[in-house]
């Protein structure tokens, strides 16, 4: 529940390469193809992306539990 909502928080644009590149597995190269985009502009989106989420999830985490978790959801995120 607290990526969801953590995702929630991001902008569209974000949302979309870490929802595509972790849950649906596709590489870098797939979606910018996929998306007309440079393979740069997906990385860093990337990285832009797990950042924000990171810090989403910490100002959203309200127990010591929820914080923990974060810090290990953010180790499923390999930069």
């Amino acid at each position: 529940r607290l990526l969801v909502r953590a995702m929630q928080h991001l902008p569209l644009e974000l949302q979309i390469v870490i929802e595509l590149h972790y849950w649906e597995e596709l590489r870098v190269e797939e979606l910018a193809t996929m998306l007309e985009i440079p393979p740069g502009t997906v990385k860093s989106r990337l990285h832009r992306g797990r950042g924000l989420l990171a810090e989403a999830m910490e100002r959203l985490a309200t127990t010591p539990e929820e914080r923990q978790r974060a810090v290990t959801l953010m180790r499923l995120f390999p930069a």
